[in-house]
């Protein structure tokens, strides 16, 4: 399987856009549907903190990335989870409570950006894996023409600096991303 990250790009993933802080609305939705026990698939792991948060909780976690460099990281952070690289298209789902797919991951998969969750065939997969009651967690990116995206973020941590800008030009149809990555080695840029 071809790697989706090379090392240096899922460390800047891991340490620039990994959530490190408690995952409380996912282990909100967990409670409130009743769910405190058995299995978790977090579709997308890539630094492992969800995992290592809901491994805490007393949850089995199962976590799967595309990326062997971003499962590098996760298995420093969740040490306890069982984890596969594998794209979440065709990752092997077994019966489980819940599964996620955080940080846009169903995005990734739709070539057509007008009926992206239609097209995503891993969906009638996580129907089929989910016990009765069980949930699918997911975040997407939708289009909106009256508030078009258009941010810019620095951040500056150890040895590592990004500059991450995102643009939506609504008349043609584009998201676009630039995405500017620095690391210090031994002191230098």
């Amino acid at each position: 399987m071809p790697e989706i990250h090379e090392e240096e790009l899922a460390y800047f993933h891991y340490a620039g856009f990994a959530n490190q802080s408690p995952p409380t609305a996912v282990l909100g939705l967990l409670n409130e549907a009743g769910i405190c026990t058995g299995t978790v698939v977090d579709l997308g792991c890539t630094g492992g903190y969800l995992l290592a948060a809901l491994t805490a909780e007393g949850f089995r976690v199962v976590g799967g990335d595309g990326s062997n460099a971003a499962l590098s990281f996760a298995i420093t952070v969740a040490p306890g989870a069982e984890l596969h690289c594998s794209y979440a298209e065709a990752f092997d789902l077994l019966v489980c409570r819940a599964v996620t797919a955080l940080g846009e991951v169903l995005c990734y998969l739709s070539i057509d950006d007008l009926h992206a969750l239609l097209e995503i065939a891993i969906l009638p997969r996580v129907f089929d894996a989910r016990a009765p009651g069980g949930l699918l967690i997911f975040d997407v990116v939708v289009r909106g023409d009256a508030n078009p995206f258009h941010y810019r973020q620095l951040r500056d941590v150890d040895d590592w600096f990004i500059d991450h800008g995102l643009l939506e030009d609504t008349r043609r149809h584009i998201l676009c991303r630039n995405i500017i990555l620095n690391q210090r080695v031994d002191g230098v840029w």
